[in-house]
């Protein structure tokens, strides 16, 4: 198997390197995604925190993946390729999927399951 030209091999944004091009690109989207997940949390916290207020029932995650993106063109003005957006966005949305789902069953309901 050969390698493509500037020596990226299974990278998701692999490009061709000039004068590190590609190493900033890689760090800048670790950072996003970083990100991305942080704001899912908040998020799925937030949500969680309000449905408790209100005396609701916690059952399956109410977000939605349009919500995950709005998230997301807030938190980065926008400014991102549409497949880029997609990938954050559904990374936010997992992460606050996750953190509905920790928090969605008491302690003590856990230890009766």
């Amino acid at each position: 198997m050969t390698e493509p030209r500037g020596g990226c091999v299974g990278e998701v944004n692999c490009s061709e390197s000039i004068g590190g091009q590609s190493m900033r690109q890689s760090q800048s989207t670790e950072k996003l995604e970083e990100v991305a997940r942080e704001v899912g949390v908040r998020w799925g916290a937030r949500m969680r925190a309000h449905y408790l207020r209100n005396a609701r029932t916690l059952g399956s995650w109410p977000g939605t993946l349009d919500e995950a993106r709005r998230l997301i063109d807030d938190t980065v003005d926008g400014t991102l390729e549409e497949d880029e957006r997609e990938l954050l966005a559904l990374l936010a949305e997992r992460g606050a999927r996750r953190a509905w789902n920790d928090v969605a069953i008491a302690p003590e309901e856990r230890s009766r399951s």
